[in-house]
């Protein structure tokens, strides 16, 4: 959101943040942190207190949202220690939304856009479409908008909806189910039943069915979603979406200023594309040093492994592709966490077992600078995922010189080219790619870069050609700011005047 917001300040269009205060932020990136003033939030049947912070975060005005703990006592909603994945997710986002709406109020605020981002936010297009969370007309909300702004939902991955009862709905007075209008409460209605057999409430759909636009991160996971099982029982409001020309694909990008090699502090020396070589090689040598493997001699490929090991990044093919590599005469390092504690402690018996060897080093945990000291110093990285809406990981390694081996899917396929089609620029031509989820192919692609590096002046080539060509590829948000910009446009131009 930070590097979008940035995208859009640098083209004059104003863009602020408005998110929840989690006490597992790392706010060392922000300045001028303060409190602003006190919110009343209709909530419950009365007004719940949420405190507003301000802040500045890359030059972006940021305002953060805390709520007071429920009945005076306790934690704070958003002191988990985690974002979210907790059993009250829905009334605690529900607060959220229902605040975001009373602060535009609050602070004076007419936006010509607002701009939602998943099911945590989806609740905030159809409280402006009610008149705010105190329901018909206002009558709880301390003050009201004086016009509804155009509203835009991003969807980042459509596995997470925000489904709930709908019973648990009536806690933003707008939202009981007696105060509904007829179009919302089906907007709400999920197709599927719940735990009890009636249907549960769907945030996300509802915000899908009530946005002026909606978008996804990338135009392949757009014609993914739409098709029966691609969109996780919602593939017929977005059909809906599409056919009304509301729903777009817009791949993200990544904040090429907080991901440069060129100023990134985590790495042992600076490097662009004119010095990958050089630059890799020490941070390669510093890697393998901080994770306890011992340089070959020739120097073997570096494959790493950075994600959540979850279905759908492809375990199972992980751990064909690292096999594969172990077997080729790679090192492999792998950074990540696994919330399935199966399958937590299937890697976490491999990085048993290779802790002895020279071979593969699992980091069962994440650190933000480890794994921007594993893009640099990785020849290759692979990302075998049954689906990807967008993906950042391949974005921040091609940025730092490291050659993805992904699935040919959604947003992977939307960004990366195989080294081996003609019909694409080789300019390009920075990935090996591979079709069907299974296995064998995983490891059929990994296989065909470590020979493509072991061919005869591949390595040179891999340092002094292929990395560059990854480096010199454009995936900063500029080039997708331009595009949403036509889209809040277009969302305005949707937009009931009345």
């Amino acid at each position: 959101m930070t590097g979008l917001a940035r995208a859009h300040q640098a083209t004059g269009t104003l863009a602020e943040l408005v998110l929840p205060k989690y006490d597992c932020g790392d706010y060392s990136a922000l300045t001028d942190l303060r409190v602003l003033g006190q919110l009343s939030v209709p909530w419950r049947g009365g007004l719940a207190p949420v405190a507003v912070w301000a802040a500045v975060c890359g030059g972006v005005p940021a305002y953060l949202l805390e709520p007071a703990p429920a009945g005076g006592g306790g934690a704070p909603p958003f002191w988990r220690g985690a974002f979210y994945c907790g059993p009250d997710d829905a009334s605690r986002f529900l607060l959220f939304a229902a605040a975001a709406v009373e602060f535009l109020a609050w602070s004076g605020r007419a936006p010509d856009v607002v701009h939602a981002h998943d099911w945590q936010a989806a609740a905030v297009p159809l409280l402006l479409r009610l008149g705010g969370p105190g329901g018909p007309g206002g009558a709880a909300l301390p003050r009201a908008l004086s016009a509804r702004p155009a509203t835009v939902l991003t969807i980042h991955n459509l596995a997470f909806q925000g489904r709930t009862n709908p019973d648990s709905l009536a806690d933003v007075p707008a939202l009981a189910p007696g105060a509904l209008p007829a179009w919302a409460a089906a907007a709400l209605a999920d197709p599927r039943a719940g735990p009890g057999g009636q249907p549960d409430a769907n945030l996300l759909k509802a915000a899908i069915e009530t946005c002026d636009m909606v978008t996804t991160v990338s135009s392949t996971y757009a014609e993914e979603v739409v098709r029966p099982g691609g969109g996780h029982g919602l593939e017929r409001a977005l059909a809906a979406a599409a056919r009304s020309n509301r729903f777009v694909g817009v791949v993200n990008g990544i904040d090429i200023d907080a991901y440069d090699p060129m100023h990134d502090d985590a790495l042992p020396m600076p490097y662009d594309a004119s010095n990958a070589a050089a630059g890799k090689a020490a941070a390669k040598a510093a890697l393998l040093a901080e994770v306890g493997l011992t340089p070959t001699t020739p120097p073997s490929p570096l494959l790493a492994v950075v994600s959540r090991l979850t279905d759908q990044k492809g375990v199972a093919l992980f751990e064909a592709g690292i096999a594969a590599a172990v077997e080729g005469g790679a090192q492999v390092v792998v950074l990540g966490t696994a919330p399935d504690p199966a399958v937590d402690a299937r890697f976490r018996a491999a990085a048993a077992a290779a802790s002895s060897g020279n071979s593969a080093r699992y980091c069962m945990f994440f650190s933000e600078a480890l794994s921007r000291r594993i893009y640099a110093g990785a020849d290759m990285i692979l990302m075998p995922s049954l689906w990807e809406p967008c993906g950042l990981a391949q974005l921040l390694a091609l940025r730092y010189g490291a050659v993805p081996i992904a699935r040919r899917t959604g947003g992977l396929a939307a960004t990366l080219t195989d080294l081996d089609d003609a019909g694409a620029p080789e300019h390009a031509r920075a990935a090996f790619l591979f079709d069907e989820p299974t296995a064998a192919e995983c490891a059929r692609a990994v296989r065909r870069a470590l020979a493509a590096r072991a061919a005869p002046g591949g390595a040179a080539w891999w340092d002094a050609a292929l990395a560059p060509r990854a480096m010199r590829q454009d995936w900063s948000w500029a080039r997708s700011a331009a595009t949403y910009l036509g889209l809040y446009r277009a969302a305005a131009a949707r937009r009931p005047q009345a």
